[in-house]
């Protein structure tokens, strides 16, 4: 008898010592549940002021001297997470960590009272957190596109007016109006099919003193010299060759190397300092069948720098193997022209070409290769032109192109990884301002008879664009390019881009940002098939195609303006989507 009262008060006690259990991990896991939310809301509030606060700063950069007031979508987001994880934090506390249930809790008038004080102090909070953060007021929209410009019967005209700016930036138009008579206007003038929205007018990029006096050479030449052999050096800061004042150095089948890394990595990206061979003022370089080799961080192949300094490189086999180093580099008006030979860099950072502002090179069938992240076949804050050149890229894109930075290509093939490894960027061509500088003139590319394609083993196949721009401006001019396997056409952040196509077929959406704009302009025989700003984000995007052009829609279209020769739309197929001009259907 005594054994199965044991029993029966054992099964008793399990019974409810599993009951008790089952509370216990029920609260436990409505307490992980409610925590995990709030916690989760909070990084939602710090994802949303960090991105408030870069839109600020890229809108700044874009348009110095104004006052940006971000979206008041931004902060209403910040007060959804603040209240969420308000009313997590109170809930804890007034359930007594979820031992409570709702019905008891709110049978308190004073714990109801701080279910909905908790989420409105949250939202509260949240809000003054980000105003405080990113240091701007909300606003209805975001203001980035008041300086473009509106296209009329009798041209091209701002959309803003003096009255509309601050008294303190009219009294500053009105000193450099007094300066020049080039500065009255903030128009930029161009032909009926090709414009761009005003830019204001900024100081050079270049620093007002040119360094490359500092540069070194284990060998100086000052007068005309033939050379021939083998030539190389290994101190830093040294190059192997200097040529200077009036000097005219010919290379026929020689071979020059250098190793040894730069001390300060702005000597070799802005003057080509510690290059294996450079050419400064006045002085010039002519090399023929020979071979250039570097080794070592902020060490360029060949570089020009200064007023007439000149290089002509012709069949020349030049390789790089250190970061932060280009094979050709040219800055402060130096000019270089390279034709045949192989052209390779192998690590980080380091292009192929790197014409910085005011200076120029010109490649034609020329062998291009990079194998690290970051370096583009080209990277042009100046001026780059080029044909027939056969170009692979491993993982970067093709193209970086700055403020004020051109490239015009024809008859050239590439492929590339197509990878901004530090943005994120995936992109044949972007337009950016890695230097961060205040200079605002737009990025041209101008591409004629060209084909590229993303490398199908690419990480960026599935999703690369062929043109990026990333808080800048860009134009592109495009005439019979052939692209394949690009899945996607453009992407503009924080920027403005404007693409003339003739006899250019475009594939794949175009996706923006609300602080961007957007022109497409297409003539003779063009055709676009994609969609453009589906998202509508962005509240001034323009279309406009000629009678002979076509629209081919995979996605709706949301534009502010839609021209088109054909007025029956018949060279639109829909496919079930539609164009929407200012929220109003038109096709």
């Amino acid at each position: 008898m005594n054994n199965h009262i044991k029993i029966e008060f054992s099964t008793a006690f399990a019974v409810l010592l599993c009951r008790e259990w089952g509370n216990w991990m029920k609260r436990s896991g409505k307490n992980y549940l409610t925590l995990c939310v709030g916690l989760l809301m909070i990084y939602f509030l710090c994802l949303a002021i960090v991105a408030g606060s870069e839109q600020r700063n890229a809108f700044e950069k874009l348009n110095p001297g104004q006052t940006i007031e971000i979206s008041v979508a931004w902060y209403i987001a910040m007060g959804v997470c603040g209240a969420i994880a308000g009313l997590c934090l109170v809930w804890l506390i007034v359930s007594k960590r979820n031992r409570l249930p709702i019905k008891e809790v709110i049978q308190k008038h004073i714990n109801l009272a701080l279910l909905v004080g908790g989420p409105i102090a949250g939202a509260i909070v949240a809000v003054m957190v980000g105003i405080n953060a990113i240091g701007s007021l909300p606003e209805l929209r975001l203001p980035a596109n008041q300086n473009l410009v509106a296209k009329t019967e009798d041209g091209i005209q701002s959309q803003s007016t003096a009255t509309e700016q601050p008294s303190a930036q009219a009294e500053s138009l009105e000193n450099e109006q007094s300066i020049s008579t080039d500065a009255a206007s903030n128009t930029v003038q161009i032909d009926e099919d090709h414009y761009l929205p005003p830019i204001p007018e900024l100081p050079p990029l270049l620093p007002s003193t040119n360094l490359i006096t500092k540069a070194q050479g284990i060998q100086v030449f000052g007068d005309i010299q033939t050379l021939d052999g083998t030539y190389s050096s290994d101190q830093p800061d040294y190059s192997t060759l200097l040529a200077k004042d009036t000097a005219q150095i010919t290379m026929d089948h020689a071979e020059v190397k250098k190793t040894g890394s730069v001390s300060d990595p702005a000597l070799s990206s802005k003057y080509g300092i510690n290059a294996a061979i450079i050419a400064a003022d006045s002085a010039s370089i002519n090399m023929l069948s020979s071979a250039v080799n570097t080794n070592g961080n902020g060490a360029d192949g060949i570089a020009v720098n200064g007023m007439n300094a000149t290089a002509t490189v012709n069949n020349c086999q030049v390789t790089i193997n250190g970061e932060n180093s280009a094979a050709y580099f040219a800055a402060f008006q130096g000019q270089m022209r390279v034709s045949g030979g192989d052209g390779l860099t192998t690590a980080n950072a380091s292009p192929l070409f790197a014409p910085r502002a005011t200076a120029s090179i010109q490649a034609d069938l020329v062998n291009c290769q990079t194998n690290g992240q970051l370096s583009p076949i080209v990277r042009a804050s100046g001026a780059f032109s080029a044909t027939n050149l056969n170009a692979n890229t491993v993982v970067s894109g093709f193209g970086q192109i700055e403020p004020g930075g051109s490239i015009t290509m024809s008859e050239s093939k590439f492929t590339v990884g197509a990878i901004q490894s530090d943005t994120g960027h995936q992109g044949v061509f972007i337009f950016d301002n890695q230097d961060d500088t205040q200079k605002q003139e737009p990025g041209h590319l101008s591409l004629t008879n060209n084909e590229w394609m993303i490398n199908p083993a690419s990480a960026a196949a599935p999703s690369a664009f062929s043109f990026v721009v990333n808080g800048a401006s860009a134009q592109v001019d495009l005439t019979n390019n052939t692209i394949y396997q690009v899945p996607q056409c453009a992407q503009v952040t924080n920027g403005k881009m404007a693409i003339n196509c003739i006899r250019q077929t475009l594939v794949g959406p175009v996706i923006m940002d609300e602080a961007s704009s957007f022109s497409l302009n297409l003539t003779q025989s063009s055709l676009f098939s994609g969609s453009i700003n589906q998202s509508q984000s962005s509240q001034d995007v323009s279309v406009r195609l000629d009678g002979s052009s076509k629209l081919m829609l995979t996605g709706d279209c949301y534009l502010s303006e839609f021209v088109n020769e054909d007025s029956a739309n018949s060279n639109i197929t829909t496919n079930g989507f539609h164009i929407y001009v200012n929220g109003n259907p038109v096709v």
